[in-house]
């Protein structure tokens, strides 16, 4: 069960957009961090399988990629940490991370196995639901 103290599954909240903009009232422009296309193409391969970006166009998808920065994880690390507010999309690449929950592991995520992470935090603006620690030597 992956839902946060305070968050039930019966009807969610509204989730919305907000238009960012800068300090100085500017339209907030995305960073456009360099990636190959190999990498772009395992991101985006990822992305189209998720309900968060699954109905998105390719062109905005690619935007999305685009700002996203690559980090590396070592044994141990916790990119998530329950009850700490969260406010980054994570989309495990390589490597390996237990979910804990409440001190118990309740399920394990990888490339191939939900990915993706951090997206409740962000559509909700809600602390961090699980821990997620990386249980592989290194992690992408």
């Amino acid at each position: 069960d992956m839902y946060a103290k305070g968050m039930t599954k019966g009807p969610r909240k509204t989730v919305m957009a907000v238009r960012k903009f800068s300090d100085e009232g500017d339209e907030y422009v995305p960073p456009e961090i360099a990636k190959t296309e190999e990498e772009v193409a395992l991101v985006k391969g990822i992305l189209r399988k998720q309900i968060l970006f699954g109905h998105l166009t390719s062109d905005v998808i690619d935007r999305c990629i685009l700002a996203m920065q690559k980090v590396e994880y070592v044994e141990g690390d916790e990119p998530c940490v329950q009850g700490v507010e969260g406010d980054h999309l994570f989309v495990l690449l390589e490597g390996e991370a237990s979910v804990i929950k409440n001190s118990e592991i309740v399920a394990t995520k990888s490339a191939s196995t939900d990915p993706i992470f951090g997206e409740l935090e962000l559509m909700y603006d809600h602390p961090c639901v699980a821990t997620i620690r990386i249980s592989s030597p290194t992690a992408t």
